[in-house]
């Protein structure tokens, strides 16, 4: 058994309303106003948008904005602008409710002292964008068709064992393999090298971009169905909707003691009854998911395609491996997740998971649009 890269989902926040599959357009909104958090000055042209969702919008002159058409459910405010900390809040929408939020931004103060400005990049900067763009977008056919339009935003720390990066501004990510502009604030990304672990935390919003003709947008929603199945955002909708085998899934669970790593599986496992590691909570459409051991999750349907892209074969199966790590993780009905710490990884990924990134991510209206 090969074992490709560890991605840890560090507390990767994929926070979204809570829909049920079929309904049409909500009737709340979520409204206020976004001001400098010291002078309390109104700040305009302020991006505000729901994380992971293709809604959001810029304030006004006097700093208003205003999301409406949404469905009851849990919501992630993020609020982002170039010279300012990014901000998000937490909120409960209910039916016809118009939610007031004040979100204040801290300005960011810029230490210049040892600062070497030149023309050019070095080489090193370089390298480090290489190794970051293949692990942070990630290595499939989508990842090839994706481009960092403003990397000039990203620094980076390599001590040998900690790869780090950060963004001093959103990173613009173009996604031309399935038709998405992706905003994405970058909160933390570690690769620890000697572990071979990879932790992302961050929030981000997508906009469709413009087809050049109705065979490009069809190819487009191709990709974006060969995306979807087999993803993490497609098994755990399988998983809360009890449609793990009729959606191609089988998934096997290992009882071995004392042992780390999906080495484990080379001993004994069972079928995994959902029930067990999944529950419901007290909020409509979400569920609580925790468990001790590996599970195994192979999708089989990859060859009903044959193949992903024209040029890249796929496997007659995929092999994953999960694990959590103590933390219960939330699992909204859409099939995205999110977790409460940025402490430690909540969520172990293995195998051709491992293998995804931001490239291969849809918004979580998309299990909505499919499932009509």
């Amino acid at each position: 058994m090969v074992l490709l890269r560890t991605c840890v989902y560090l507390s990767l926040w994929m926070m979204l309303p809570s829909l049920v599959f079929g309904q049409v357009a909500g009737n709340s909104m979520i409204s206020g106003r976004v001001v400098d958090a010291q002078s309390g000055e109104p700040l305009a042209g302020v991006h505000v948008f729901l994380s992971s969702r293709l809604q959001g919008t810029t304030t006004d002159a006097e700093g208003r904005y205003k999301i409406d058409q949404l469905t009851p459910g849990s919501y992630k405010v993020v609020a982002s602008i170039i010279g300012y900390v990014s901000a998000s809040q937490e909120v409960q929408v209910r039916a016809f409710q118009d939610v007031r939020l004040e979100m204040p931004l801290e300005a960011i103060v810029y230490e210049l002292d040892g600062v070497e400005v030149t023309d050019t990049q070095p080489k090193e900067w370089k390298k480090q964008l290489k190794e970051f763009t293949e692990r942070f977008l990630g290595s499939s056919g989508n990842a090839k068709e994706s481009e960092i339009l403003n990397p000039y935003v990203l620094s980076f720390k390599d001590n040998g064992t900690l790869f780090q990066a950060f963004a001093t501004e959103p990173l613009e990510i173009q996604n031309r393999s399935l038709g998405y502009h992706v905003t994405f604030v970058l909160d933390y990304f570690l690769y620890n090298e000697s572990e071979d672990k990879s932790y992302t935390n961050g929030t981000w919003y997508f906009e469709e971009l413009e087809p050049k003709d109705e065979g490009e947008l069809q190819e487009w929603e191709s990709r974006r169905e060969v995306s979807f199945k087999g993803s993490l955002q497609h098994l755990l909708w399988a998983m809360v909707n009890g449609k793990i085998e009729s959606e191609g899934f089988s998934i096997l669970r290992d009882y071995s003691e004392g042992q780390e790593g999906p080495e484990i599986f080379l001993h004994r496992y069972h079928p995994v009854n959902v029930n067990d590691i999944i529950s419901e909570t007290d909020v409509d459409y979400e569920f609580e998911m925790t468990f001790d051991d590996f599970i195994r999750v192979y999708y089989l349907r990859t060859g009903e395609k044959g193949r992903i892209f024209k040029k890249v074969l796929i496997p007659s199966e995929q092999l994953s491996y999960l694990k959590t790590t103590g933390e219960k993780i939330v699992v909204h009905e859409s099939g995205y997740m999110y977790g409460s710490r940025i402490e430690a990884g909540n969520l172990l990924v293995y195998g051709h998971l491992a293998s995804l990134g931001v490239a291969d991510l849809l918004p979580q209206e998309y299990a909505l649009i499919r499932s009509n």
